[in-house]
């Protein structure tokens, strides 16, 4: 029988003796003979196996973009084993033992060259079936590549099965040059597009597959990357290169590749469009009830058990604002909905977003936004806080009487979080706001000894709570339990953020190619959604107005309304580093409210006029903008000889 290997490490294949080859042998025949023996196995095989290797987009513990952000703060800094991602931007990633090195992607596409090596043998496969099946395995060998690709930039490329008498150069391969490697992701892309792939999925059991448009919207996302400033005439790398001289980073900057990205956006947002694709809001779903705005609910004790509400109302009879909240919110949660392209359906059972995010009891009620975050979201009126006239920027942090209603319920609170765009009381829970949650109005206390404030460790680090990505109907009734956690397919790709990747490389192009209006109106498309003045509308009135729409001028827009509408959804890792901003945006102190403070005053450490002062929770650490691809860990170095190290590692 003729034996074979693949490419199954992070970026070269073990020097692997005979033995060891032939430890595997007696158990892998076996496997494969039963995987491939009818339609059904070689399904399950697809599904079960190639599809598993999916990276868990959900995931707190496992996928590092969540807790590696200006974005968010956590109170378990200490738990290296399940929030080492938060680890990322002390500076501790090193070349000893890199986090999350993805080798086992390079396994996903060894397991998907085996389907297609055995698909064609399979008895009773209709051949439409069969072609699908190949444009799934395809397409899935060309997103386990890009996933490799943003973390790490050039990479081994694992082109098919390598024979054990294979020559010592496809053994022992060397990386490829960014533009090599984008063109291979592209080719696998392009070949599922054109062969079999279906334009939409009817069957609930087949939601999370791969479709026409999943894989345009994909490809659209990796040409956005590849013309980014980190992949494209990028200084800092024009010097690395293999161990032979052959350069990896291309040298010079190219414009075409901000035109091509635009181009494959408008194709997958028109193709989106074609498929009944749309914004959310909350009419598509005439089965949702909110409650009632005007009746709260507040914990009972420290416990944070809430009184059962029982008062509901239908979306007619909400308020404008709060039915733009609810539109954004909902965008993200309410299972399969009209936005929704791609969904990661293999949601782990512990649903670690909600349970990390939800207030007690029973969970665990600490993602923290950073200050930062919170000074992000616009005004009311669409600009940023420092640029609106009607907000009292110098005074933000004044303590006054809140006066918000169906907001703030406190008190008194910050003039910071009143007067504020929908996307923040949609997103962000502070110190007397309204949680919606368990189909209540719970009023969020999170002073210290509070239902939701310190009274373990399982608290806001910030005196901030994370609303978005927790279903306002999600509740929790014992420790442990996820039941009555509503479950939702992780929004891997939806329609705004195709809006926002087209927005963005318009704006990059040059001459007639880069229309103004055009980025514009998608951008409002989105804003208009959630309740936010338009772009020319919000901007005629700032401080600094602003007509002309440089380059410069929206590439700064764009970057934040990206940052607000993409918000916990694990694209701003990536995005500060393909910007090549990683450095001026993650490092620093990271700044909160006095958790430990019992009142007002002492949470917001208030002086004697009664002004908040922001304290340091953390610091982050970002060596260089080097930090902002990942070494390749010195034993897979050792292994392999033709393997150069990530330069800046």
């Amino acid at each position: 029988m003729r034996k074979s290997i693949i490419l199954a490490s992070l970026f070269a294949m073990l020097t692997i003796s005979s033995c060891d080859y032939l430890d595997v042998v007696p158990t892998e025949i076996p496997v494969l003979q039963d995987a491939f023996k009818d339609k059904p196995s070689a399904e399950r095989f697809l599904l079960g196996g190639i599809y598993g290797y999916i990276p868990v987009e959900s995931s707190i513990a496992n996928n590092p973009a969540h807790l590696s952000t200006d974005q968010l703060d956590i109170p378990w800094r200490n738990d290296k084993s399940n929030f080492l991602a938060y680890h990322i931007n002390l500076g501790t990633l090193d070349a000893a033992s890199p986090y999350y090195d993805l080798m086992n992607l390079y396994k996903g596409s060894r397991e998907a060259y085996l389907f297609l090596q055995n698909i064609d043998k399979v008895p009773g496969v209709e051949e439409d079936i069969r072609q699908r099946w190949k444009a799934e395995a395809n397409y899935l060998i060309g997103y386990f590549h890009f996933c490799l690709f943003r973390q790490y930039g050039p990479i081994i490329l694992s082109r098919g099965i390598t024979e054990m008498d294979a020559p010592d150069n496809e053994i022992f391969a060397k990386r490829r040059p960014v533009d090599e490697c984008v063109a291979f992701i592209l080719e696998k892309i392009n070949y599922a597009i054109a062969n079999g792939l279906p334009d939409r999925i009817e069957t609930p059991a087949d939601y999370g597959r791969i479709t026409t448009l999943i894989a345009q919207s994909m490809k659209a996302r990796v040409l956005l990357y590849h013309a980014s400033p980190l992949f494209n005439g990028n200084a800092n790398y024009t010097d690395f290169a293999n161990s032979d001289g052959e350069k990896l980073f291309p040298e010079t900057f190219s414009n075409q590749k901000w035109e091509v990205a635009a181009d494959a956006a408008l194709a997958a947002i028109n193709q989106a469009h074609a498929t009944n694709i749309a914004l959310y809001n909350c009419r598509t779903n005439s089965t949702l009830t909110f409650a009632d705005p005007a009746t709260l609910t507040r914990a009972t004790n420290t416990t944070g058990i809430t009184p059962v509400n029982n008062k509901f109302v239908n979306y007619n009879q909400l308020s404008a604002e709060k039915q733009r909240e609810y539109d954004y919110r909902y965008s993200m949660v309410d299972p399969w909905n009209c936005e929704l392209i791609w969904g990661f359906t293999n949601i782990e059972g512990n649903q670690t977003w909600q349970r990390h995010s939800m207030l007690r009891p029973y969970v665990f009620n600490g993602m923290s936004p950073t200050l930062k975050m919170v000074e992000t979201y616009y005004t009311k009126n669409g600009l940023p806080i420092d640029e609106d006239p009607a907000f009292d920027y110098d005074n933000r942090y004044q303590l006054v009487a809140a006066n918000q209603t169906g907001e703030v319920t406190t008190e008194s609170t910050p003039k910071l979080h009143l007067d504020r765009e929908p996307r923040f009381y949609a997103s962000v829970a502070f110190d007397g706001s309204v949680y919606e949650l368990r189909s209540s109005n719970i009023v969020c206390e999170v002073r210290k000894n509070k239902a939701y404030g310190k009274q373990t460790q399982d608290a806001s680090s910030t005196g901030y709570l994370v609303k978005k990505g927790v279903h306002p109907k999600s509740d929790s009734k014992g420790n442990g339990q996820t039941k009555d956690i509503i479950k939702y397919p992780f929004p891997t790709i939806r329609l705004a953020e195709l809006y926002l990747n087209y927005a963005e490389a318009l704006n990059e192009c040059e001459g007639s190619k880069r229309n103004v209006d055009i980025i514009i109106s998608y951008l409002d498309k989105i804003r208009e959604r959630s309740g936010v003045p338009g772009v020319r509308q919000a901007w005629a009135k700032a401080k600094h107005p602003i007509t002309s729409f440089s380059k410069d001028e929206l590439r700064k827009i764009i970057h934040t309304e990206r940052n607000i509408e993409l918000s916990y959804e694990g694209h701003r890792m990536w995005d500060v580093r393909r910007w090549q901003e990683l450095k001026q945006e993650f490092n620093g102190p990271i700044y909160g409210w006095n958790v430990d403070g019992t009142t007002s005053e002492s949470f917001y450490n208030t002086s004697t006029d009664n002004v908040a002062t922001p304290k340091v929770v953390g610091e982050h650490n970002i060596p260089s903008e080097y930090y902002g691809l990942w070494p390749i860990s010195t034993s897979e170095l050792q292994k392999n000889s033709n393997l150069v190290q990530t330069k800046g590692w």
